[in-house]
């Protein structure tokens, strides 16, 4: 067996056997079959990815989720909501996460995260911000399907450092955002988190660029979330090194870093911390 384990790994070394695994069709036909051996029913998710659309699946952990065919919707499900999860947090911070939550989820885009907490813990109280009109929409159908109402609200609204409007990009699906100066954009409602803040036990932050205004913050001293996950984008970042920046603006507000995920292919990366 030894002799067939050298054998096999030779043949995979070489450069065109090498090369055509690492194709994107091939990552894309195991994804699309990791996906459907999660998502019931199989045969239409299958058929919803060659034909488009959107459609409702139920997923291992019990929830309910919708999803855009052939959109990055596909792309965030697989990586937050199938194991291993993208959002699963340190063992370190099992006690702050072990009662009843309230949970602040700013940048839900069509409720992965918040179907993910649904299913990993116990939900008090989830209020779900995203500006995306349809994103927004599905959202909004996600906590209908799963029966939540009673415990997660959703409020179609930015999460900055300020209250008022702001001009948004919208029609990207995950990669909605914030326009930057000279783009054009639709305006949306933008929602101040430090008036939300006063019983929040986890922060679950993706905005893509939009958390550099809220850490820069000098009011992140006084943020009452026990706990923050938050994705860091490139995007608006304060320096050149936006993981460095990152880490140094939650420890200066006082948070203690216990798992951090850097993506360098995307300029992202993920954190999860706790108040000191």
């Amino acid at each position: 067996m030894k002799g067939l384990d050298r054998l096999r790994a030779l043949v995979l070394s070489l450069p065109p056997i090498r090369k055509a695994a690492q194709h994107p069709l091939r990552w894309r036909a195991a994804r699309l079959k990791r996906l459907a051996g999660a998502l019931r029913p199989a045969p239409m998710f299958l058929l919803g990815e060659a034909r488009g659309g959107t459609r409702c699946y139920a997923l291992p952990s019990g929830q309910t989720i919708v999803v855009r065919h052939r959109t990055r919707d596909i792309d965030i499900v697989a990586e937050v909501l199938l194991a291993p999860h993208a959002y699963e947090p340190p063992p370190a911070l099992g006690s702050h996460l072990g009662g009843p939550l309230r949970i602040l989820d700013a940048g839900a885009n069509i409720g992965t995260f918040g179907t993910f907490a649904l299913g990993r813990w116990n939900v008090d109280r989830m209020r779900s911000f995203e500006p995306d009109p349809e994103n927004a929409a599905m959202l909004e159908r996600t906590i209908v399907l799963n029966r939540a109402t009673h415990c997660w609200s959703s409020h179609q609204a930015a999460v900055s450092n300020a209250s008022g409007h702001m001009t948004f990009v919208s029609g990207h699906f995950s990669e909605s955002r914030r326009a930057e100066q000279g783009e054009v954009g639709i305006d949306v409602r933008m929602v101040d988190l430090f008036t939300l803040d006063h019983d929040t036990d986890l922060l679950k932050m993706d905005i893509e660029g939009g958390e550099w205004a809220i850490i820069s913050d000098p009011r992140m001293a006084d943020l009452r979330a026990r706990v923050i996950v938050m994705e860091w984008h490139w995007r608006l970042a304060p320096r050149a090194d936006a993981h460095a920046a990152a880490l140094d603006l939650l420890e200066r507000a006082g948070y203690e870093v216990h798992a951090d995920r850097v993506a360098p292919e995307t300029g992202t990366g993920l954190v999860w911390a706790s108040r000191r």
